[in-house]
């Protein structure tokens, strides 16, 4: 059962980084993320964030997946909240981009569909917890 289990999740993920791409008009719809850090780097932050042009280095903050966790953790954003705010998604600039709820500007990832509700599920419990780097 539990080979079944991570043959599913290994398939979800390959179905998600291919509905990614790079074309600007790509919805992420097949990302499927755990509420950690390192599933949310690798299902979410390096496919749909960290790629040429967007927050790979070129734009703040930089979410490669050396550097994004202390990029964004408790590090204040231009707009003066902080990226990652643990235990408090709602005042989270990262996570209020990612639903375009209060923020300046465009909602995330620009130029594409939102990110599908799943993820951004993981992303808010993740916080809640305490946005460990796990």
């Amino acid at each position: 059962m539990l080979k079944h289990s991570r043959v599913f999740a290994v398939i979800t993920a390959l179905i998600g980084l291919a509905a990614c791409g790079d074309d600007a008009g790509t919805n992420p719809t097949n990302v499927s993320t755990l509420s950690t850090f390192s599933s949310i780097q690798l299902n979410v932050f390096n496919p749909v964030c960290a790629v040429s042009g967007c927050h790979n280095g070129t734009q703040s903050p930089n979410l490669n997946a050396s550097v994004s966790y202390t990029n964004i953790l408790n590090v204040p954003s231009s707009q003066g909240l902080v990226y990652i705010l643990p235990r408090n998604p709602n005042n989270s600039y990262l996570y209020r981009k990612l639903t375009g709820v209060n923020i300046i500007g465009d909602r995330m990832p620009r130029g594409r569909g939102p990110l599908p509700q799943a993820a951004l599920d993981s992303i808010r419990v993740w916080i809640e917890k305490g946005a460990q780097n796990n």
